[in-house]
């Protein structure tokens, strides 16, 4: 557990969030069966070997780690077993939600009106781990993942966790180096 001190409503908040970790269907499936490959994955993260010693926002960014998983490993399963009927079904469901989002581009932005980000692309992956490894005293993705932490203020797993304008705000940061 960690030595900070939180308030109730944190301490509310913690305890939702590890629940939901332990909830996951990816934690169930496999991390429960395979504990030292979770603690890996925690130790590789977030340099801890336990969901209780992070902190909120690193339970932020596990839960959503694990749900996308989940989902991930739910939308295969179920794509594997669907007959052609239900792909076609699947498909008129994809193409009226598309064109709801068409229609919902045009609306003026509010408060229900979700903002996309356009994500990292894999030219900007490869080019920041080029610049890490040539530019960095210690060329390693824990040091990578440290480094963007403690400038960005943004606690990743992977790269691809960043946003396109991020990424070139990394990119310019590791010229600079």
């Amino acid at each position: 557990m960690t030595t900070k001190k939180y308030t109730p409503k944190q301490q509310a908040l913690r305890k939702k969030l590890l629940a939901k970790v332990h909830l996951t269907a990816i934690y169930k499936d496999y991390f429960a069966h395979y504990k030292g490959e979770y603690k890996k994955m925690l130790k590789g993260s977030f340099s801890k070997e336990s969901a209780a010693d992070l902190s909120i926002p690193q339970l932020l960014i596990l839960v959503d780690y694990l749900t996308l998983k989940s989902n991930e490993t739910s939308n295969t399963q179920a794509s594997s077993t669907q007959n052609n009927t239900e792909n076609s079904n699947v498909i008129a469901l994809a193409s009226s939600k598309s064109q709801n989002q068409s229609q919902n581009q045009n609306r003026s932005p509010g408060i229900n009106n979700i903002t996309l980000v356009e994500p990292i692309s894999t030219a900007q992956i490869n080019y920041i781990n080029t610049l890490w490894q040539e530019k960095a005293r210690t060329p390693t993705t824990k040091a990578l993942h440290t480094f963007i932490e403690r400038n960005f203020k943004k606690i990743i797993l992977n790269l691809n966790a960043l946003t396109k304008k991020e990424a070139s705000g990394l990119i310019n940061a590791l010229n600079h180096m």
